[in-house]
């Protein structure tokens, strides 16, 4: 709800999206190797293992950029109205 509200504003929308995409990096791994610790399998596919950096080689991962593609996004969108 909080990010639906939101929507309205272009700039807040983006920050928002940057951030959730950061989380979604930093936490993913844990809640994959979690999920598997209790008995969910998550390899091979599902939400956990398409989340997170390239560089993990227990997930088929690519977000790298898509948290500084948003912060861009927002950079673009900010003016000089923004500021005063």
């Amino acid at each position: 709800e909080f990010l639906e509200n939101s929507y309205k504003d272009y700039k807040a929308v983006s920050a928002l999206l940057a951030v959730a995409e950061e989380e979604v990096i930093l936490y993913s791994p844990p809640l994959r190797k979690a999920t598997s610790a209790v008995g969910i399998a998550v390899e091979g596919g599902g939400y956990y293992h398409v989340h997170g950096v390239s560089e993990d080689e227990t997930a088929e991962a690519a977000d790298d950029d898509h948290e500084e593609d948003l912060w861009f996004i927002l950079m673009q969108a900010c003016t000089e109205e923004d500021y005063t």
